[in-house]
């Protein structure tokens, strides 16, 4: 909870994830709202997510989803994780749009868990399949929703710090105009 750079951040919450569940893949991912672009007339607000830093090899596309989509709303109210299995089998995602469906290929990750704060939906860890092949089970999906939560703190704190430099280099810039 004393991190307060987002890489740092990534890069413990990944490694005690993966030393804990002997993980082969892993992300943090930041959530930013977007406002709607105005291509359509009743569009939603967007989020935006974009990867930190990831445990295993590749990269970490980022991806712009609906707030009123299914992965968001899952994500966004169920407050609990979302598995690949889930959305292989589960009803309400057999119409994913292609790109949600392209971006979770790429990803190649068994386990999406909401990191949220003051009942926002701030974050997501995304966790790949178990170096031991084998599956989550509830304990391992509680002990992510655990995770998840203490991640929240740290999270919130390193996107105020974030918020605050960005302040104070446009405070400079202005002044310096000034």
């Amino acid at each position: 909870s004393n991190r307060l750079e987002l890489g740092e951040l990534a890069r413990a919450a990944m490694g005690l994830i993966a030393e804990t569940m002997g993980v082969r893949r892993g992300a943090l991912f930041v959530v930013q709202d977007l406002p709607p672009d105005g291509k359509e007339e009743e569009e939603s607000a967007r989020a935006r997510l974009r990867g930190v830093l990831g445990v295993g090899e590749g990269p970490l596309p980022p991806h712009t989803v609906s707030q009123d989509g299914v992965i968001a709303g899952w994500l966004n109210h169920e407050h609990r994780p979302l598995t690949q299995y889930d959305v292989d089998l589960l009803p309400q995602f057999e119409d994913l749009p292609p790109d949600d469906q392209y971006w979770l290929e790429r990803l190649d990750m068994d386990v999406f868990v909401p990191i949220q704060a003051d009942g926002e939906w701030i974050g997501l860890l995304a966790v790949g399949s178990k170096g031991s092949g084998e599956p989550f089970f509830d304990a391992d999906l509680a002990l992510l929703s655990t995770l998840a939560d203490q991640t929240a703190v740290a999270l919130e704190n390193a996107r105020l710090v974030m918020d605050l430099r960005r302040q104070n280099a446009e405070n400079e810039r202005l002044n310096e105009e000034l």
